[in-house]
C-alpha cells in the first residue's frame, strides 16, 4: 500500500512527496530544520535540505520520492507538513488531525513528540 506522506513549502507551493517514508518524514524535517537555521528564510534553501534528509540512505530514490510545483497534494497521503518560511511556521497533520501547529523554533524545542526518536534508517 505504502507509506505516503507530504511536505509543502507554502511560500513556493512547492510539494515533497515521499510514497513509503511518511513514518519519518517529521524526523526528517526536524533535522531539516535543526541542521539549516541558516536557510529558514530562503524556501528553496530549506526545501533542497528537507529533501535530502527524505533521501537518506534510500535505495528506491527516484520512485518512491518526487518534487512537484503548483499542482497540489496527493490525495492518498496519511501525513501532510506545511511548512511557511515566510512566517517561520509548521503545521503537521496525522490522517486529517493536526498533531502540531506552531513556529519553528517550538517545532524543535517540542520535547513530547517521538519524531526526534524516529530515525527512518
Amino acid at each position: 500500500m505504502g507509506d505516503r506522506g507530504q511536505v509543502q513549502i507554502v511560500d513556493e507551493d512547492v510539494w515533497l512527496y515521499t510514497h513509503s517514508g511518511a513514518t519519518y518524514l517529521v524526523a526528517a524535517i526536524y533535522r531539516a530544520l535543526a541542521r539549516n537555521r541558516d536557510r529558514w528564510e530562503s524556501p528553496g534553501q530549506l526545501a533542497s535540505a528537507i529533501f535530502m534528509e527524505m533521501i537518506e540512505g534510500s535505495m528506491n530514490y527516484p520512485d518512491a520520492f518526487s518534487i512537484q510545483s503548483k499542482t497540489g497534494g496527493h490525495s492518498d497521503i496519511w501525513r501532510l507538513v506545511r511548512i511557511n518560511c515566510a512566517t517561520q511556521y509548521i503545521s503537521v497533520t496525522d490522517h486529517g488531525e493536526t498533531t502540531f501547529n506552531g513556529s519553528f523554533e517550538m517545532f524543535l524545542r517540542d520535547k513530547d513528540k517521538k519524531w526526534r526518536e524516529e530515525t527512518g534508517s
